[in-house]
């Protein structure tokens, strides 16, 4: 679900969603929704030191609203 969807009408997208995480909270949380992507951003200063750079774990919207 792309988070423009969601944006688009929020009273909808939060009818659905709570409906949505309730059961998969009974359940089981997709696999997809749990992996994150670590992307690393480079900070100031020499790019060839390890310290010059941060890391952020991109996840898929369901999953942010989920965690």
């Amino acid at each position: 679900m792309p988070a423009e969807a969601m944006k688009a009408d929020m009273s909808v997208s939060a009818d659905i969603l709570e409906a949505l995480l309730k059961r998969l909270w009974e359940d089981e949380v997709p696999a997809e929704w749990k992996e994150g992507y670590v992307i690393k951003i480079a900070k100031k200063g020499r790019l060839d030191e390890c310290k010059n750079y941060r890391g952020i774990t991109l996840l898929v919207s369901p999953g942010k609203v989920m965690n």
